[in-house]
C-alpha cells in the first residue's frame, strides 16, 4: 500500500499485521479520495475500524487537520505506519471497540467532518453503527461517512421508528464484493 497523493505521495505503508486485516484497495481509496479530496482541507477525520492506518494517513497526506484512528487491535501497526511519516500533523489512536468509542461522552472540542468506517465484512452491528454515527455528538453537521462493507453486509432500509437525525446515501459504488456507501449528515 501505497500513500497516493499529497505531502506524503509514494509512502509504502506497512500492512502486515499477525492479525487478519483487510486493507482498502488502492483503487478504492483513489475513488473515495476523488470525491472527498476537495472537502479535506482544514477538517478533521475519523478512521473507525483503521487496521493499517492506511486511510487515515491518506487523509493527512492530502491535508486534513486533525485525524483520529480507532481500531482495538492494530495500534502498533498503526504507529510504525505513522513514524515512516515522521508526521507532523495532530493525531490520536483509539485502541478500544469502535461502538464503545462512539457511545462514549466526548469532550466538545473533538469534532470530525469525515468519518470513514471499515469493518468486517460480516460484521453483525452494521445498523447498529450507522444508528450510532448518525446521532454521535462528535460527527459534524452536514459531515460525510464512508462506510465500506461487503457487498451483502446489509441492505440500506428506511428506520421509521428512528428519531435519529437522517443520514442521506449521496453516493454508492460496487468494487466486486466490496460496497462503498457516502452518506452526508442532515443538518
Amino acid at each position: 500500500m501505497k500513500v497516493q497523493a499529497g505531502r506524503y505521495k509514494g509512502t509504502v505503508l506497512r500492512t502486515k499485521s499477525p492479525l487478519l486485516i483487510r486493507p482498502t484497495t488502492d483503487s478504492i481509496k483513489s475513488w473515495i479520495f476523488q470525491i472527498i479530496d476537495p472537502s479535506l482541507s482544514g477538517v478533521s477525520f475519523l478512521d473507525l475500524f483503521a487496521g493499517s492506518g492506511n486511510i487515515g494517513i491518506e487523509a493527512i497526506s492530502r491535508g486534513c487537520q486533525f485525524t483520529a484512528f480507532v481500531d482495538n487491535a492494530t495500534e502498533t501497526l498503526i504507529r510504525k505506519n505513522l513514524k515512516i511519516l515522521n508526521n507532523i500533523i495532530p493525531v490520536q489512536i483509539y485502541s478500544e471497540d469502535v461502538l464503545h468509542f462512539l457511545r462514549r461522552r466526548h469532550p466538545a472540542k473533538m469534532m470530525f467532518h469525515i468519518i470513514f468506517a471499515d469493518p468486517p465484512y460480516q460484521y453483525p452491528y452494521f445498523f447498529e453503527l450507522i444508528r450510532i454515527i448518525a446521532t454521535a455528538q462528535i460527527f459534524a453537521e452536514e459531515g460525510l461517512f464512508i462506510l465500506e462493507s461487503g457487498k451483502h453486509s446489509f441492505t440500506i432500509e428506511p428506520d421509521e421508528t428512528s428519531s435519529a437525525p437522517p443520514l442521506s446515501l449521496l453516493r454508492e459504488k460496487y468494487f466486486g464484493e466490496t460496497r462503498i456507501s457516502i452518506f452526508q449528515k442532515e443538518s
